[in-house]
């Protein structure tokens, strides 16, 4: 860009204010001066700085011409120029829409002064952008580019966040090896570097946990956990909420009474999470073959969330309805899987709708009573006219009237 040079930026305002050499010189500086100085055949002083600059500010208040423009922008050097420029259009863009050939044109300049700053967050710019749009294949472009640029610069703290950025696009797009291989990295630089900062260690070690989770690890799920819950540098609802994580691992591990112990624990102190941590002793005690106890819970769950249903419910009500079926209660068993069908219907839980028909055609026939599911076949039949299921969802639900017509033939 030509006006990066000094003599260029004097080009430049003398292009805005449409002035000849002779009229910005004003008596005070020879127009050969100013040819020299755009042309860059001579060093500037500050002392023809400061006459050029009042020149420029005398000119532009007679025109009613508002400039921003002052001596040290003409005896900055080129390379912090261009620094300033960068950053002045990354302001700009802040309040802008997405612009990405304006980031190009940043990251060209930035280049060819070696400006790595003004890149780094360019390429930041990028990465959220395509991130935040779901588009994580295209936000890994820019934070492998992140990555190498805070390597080169040796930016500990920046490398370490990134890393785990890394981890959360592959997690992201499901590659939860990948995931695990990035978050596993972050930690261990954290370690290396000697990094004091308790909330990115939690940020690590809380993604340490889902990742493992995600690859069925439960061991390393647990291990990241308790690493975890030894540090808390949380406020006290994420303490339970970890605490709550903690606890769901151990029933994946079949340590139930210790996960029972925590979520009674997490009742007695914390009732956000109320109707969850009930949900989860209910499913505690119905493992433990301790059923009264496990009904009680379910029970109180499906009443907290009575004023505010969410997708939870409808696995509280499918657990209470498969307790019932167990205790041989079956009009309680249709009746809450009649609650469930209501609730995946109403938050489009399709899975969870196919079993509740799958799980009451069951029943159905155990009890050698078909004709009862007439009622819930016409409820499939009309799903179709207004529910988009998937391949595999379209085949169960088939081969559930497939099951059907064949036992009322």
């Amino acid at each position: 860009m030509c006006y990066i040079k000094t003599g260029g930026r004097i080009k430049y305002y003398r292009y805005l204010l449409h002035l000849t050499q002779e009229e910005l010189a004003m008596g005070r500086i020879s127009t050969e001066m100013i040819s020299l100085l755009e042309n860059n055949k001579k060093k500037l002083t500050p002392i023809t700085a400061s006459i050029l600059v009042s020149n420029f500010h005398e000119i532009a208040n007679e025109n009613g011409v508002q400039i921003n423009f002052e001596i040290k922008d003409l005896l900055m050097s080129d390379a912090d120029y261009a620094n300033t420029l960068c950053n002045k259009w990354l302001e700009e863009l802040e309040v802008s829409p997405y612009n990405e050939t304006k980031y190009f044109e940043i990251i060209e300049l930035a280049k060819e002064y070696n400006l790595n700053e003004p890149i780094f967050k360019v390429y930041e710019k990028m990465f959220s952008f395509y991130f935040n749009n779901n588009n994580y294949s295209k936000a890994l472009n820019y934070i492998k580019k992140l990555l190498s640029l805070s390597i080169l610069i040796n930016n500990k703290n920046e490398e370490i966040i990134i890393l785990n950025k890394f981890g959360t696009c592959y997690y992201m797009l499901q590659d939860y090896d990948k995931a695990l291989f990035n978050y596993k990295m972050a930690y261990d630089k954290f370690l290396e570097y000697e990094i004091n900062d308790p909330q990115l260690q939690d940020k690590l070690l809380y993604n340490l946990v889902l990742s493992s989770s995600a690859l069925k690890n439960f061991d390393a799920e647990l291990i990241y956990m308790e690493k975890l819950e030894s540090t808390f540098n949380v406020n006290q609802t994420e303490m339970y909420t970890n605490l709550i994580l903690k606890a769901n691992i151990l029933m994946k591990i079949d340590r139930i009474e210790e996960a029972l112990t925590i979520y009674k624990d997490i009742l007695n102190h914390d009732i956000k999470y109320l109707y969850i941590v009930q949900n989860n002793i209910a499913v505690a005690f119905m493992r433990l073959g301790k059923i009264n106890e496990s009904i009680v819970f379910f029970t109180k769950s499906i009443n907290n969330q009575l004023h505010s249903l969410s997708p939870n419910t409808t696995i509280s009500l499918t657990h209470l309805a498969e307790i019932y079926y167990k205790e041989n209660r079956y009009e309680e068993t249709f009746i809450f899987y009649g609650y469930c069908i209501d609730n995946a219907k109403k938050f489009k839980q399709l899975d969870e709708l196919i079993l509740c028909y799958e799980n009451i055609y069951d029943l159905c026939k155990e009890m050698n009573k078909i004709s009862k599911f007439d009622f819930y076949y016409k409820s499939i039949i009309d799903l179709y006219s207004y529910v988009s299921f998937n391949e595999e969802q379209i085949k169960r639900m088939q081969l559930l009237e497939q099951n059907y017509i064949s036992n009322t033939i």
